[in-house]
């Protein structure tokens, strides 16, 4: 590998955008980044306000706009805005089609252009792409450290979407909205109180609030059938929000997606799910209408729920569920 200790050399990116020492990719989460991207208006332009809107400080905007513009070569200054590039676009429709289709996407991007990147799918250890990012830039071991565990976190994640893993997709998604959530619902959660009423303008507020974050992760369609109308889908609290806590309140791990009709049966005990997702028929509900609504033996979540949503699972069988 050649060597320069030279902190503004350059390597030169598929996307013909130059990538410097300062430039190397400081924003972990790629499927923040994606969220991101999707919001740019008309797939064209991502407006000032929805960036500022996306994060609660500013060296967390830095970051991740220096990771789409620089690193990514996904979007370019236009004024106050950003304006998507053939790069961004091309992620844009990956996107579209599915998780798996916008890691391969992006992995081949990367491959082609950020040999550090390469290092990570040929089995190099952190310690070894953070010595050379050291000698290459002559950083600091710590700052390369911290570079390179940015690298590989991408490159985990799009091993696991590449590999439809949907354990450490859901958990990586749910990481990049929680502040979003938290920001956006903490303070009408607190002004809600320990009540939730039917017709609480602060309980709908909340729940609305909560529900679009909620859908950002999981997409419309329900997670178990599949069915993906347009107003069919809803958003299902696992723990119910009556005896939630502020933060379990507030918890995107607490949350699916489910059709109409099985999050009734959900919200009153008569299916739930084990820690694999699988589903669990109560006795009370008839085989013949369980097989009518598609519930069959083998039905399941199309995501591995996370290691937090598995204790609200169980959770949910102790306390909801009629067995």
């Amino acid at each position: 590998m050649h060597t320069n200790t030279d902190p503004h050399m350059t390597i030169a990116l598929a996307t013909n955008q130059r990538l410097t020492c300062a430039e190397l990719p400081q924003a972990n989460n790629l499927w923040r980044i994606k969220g991101l991207l999707q919001e740019a208006l008309g797939g064209v332009l991502l407006q000032r306000a929805t960036i500022d809107a996306a994060f609660d400080n500013s060296r967390d905007r830095q970051y991740y706009m220096d990771a789409m513009s620089k690193t990514l070569g996904w979007v370019e200054r236009s004024g106050d805005d950003f304006a998507v590039t053939a790069a961004g676009a091309a992620a844009l429709q990956s996107a579209s089609i599915g998780d798996a289709t916008f890691a391969h996407t992006v992995h081949a991007q990367l491959l082609a252009s950020n040999t550090f990147y390469a290092q990570f799918t040929h089995g190099a250890e952190l310690a070894t792409v953070s010595a050379a990012l050291a000698e290459e830039f002559g950083i600091s071991a710590s700052t390369a450290e911290r570079r390179a565990m940015c690298i590989q976190a991408w490159f985990n994640d799009l091993q696991a979407a590449r590999n439809n893993r949907t354990q450490p997709i859901l958990a990586a998604k749910i990481a990049a909205r929680s502040n979003d959530a938290k920001g956006m619902a903490q303070n009408l959660w607190d002004g809600i109180g320990t009540e939730i009423q039917p017709g609480m303008v602060a309980a709908r507020m909340f729940t609305e609030v909560l529900d679009e974050q909620i859908f950002s992760v999981h997409g419309s369609a329900c997670l178990v059938s599949g069915l993906d109308i347009a107003g069919i889908s809803v958003a299902c609290r696992i723990k119910p929000l009556e005896v939630c806590r502020s933060a379990e309140a507030i918890d995107l791990h607490n949350a699916l997606v489910l059709e109409s009709r099985l999050a009734t049966l959900f919200e009153r005990g008569l299916i739930s799910f084990a820690d694999d997702g699988m589903v669990k028929v109560s006795s009370r509900l008839a085989t013949k209408d369980a097989e009518r609504l598609g519930l069959r033996t083998g039905s399941r979540l199309r995501v591995e729920p996370t290691t937090t949503m598995q204790s609200y699972l169980g959770y949910h069988r102790a306390n909801v569920f009629i067995r």
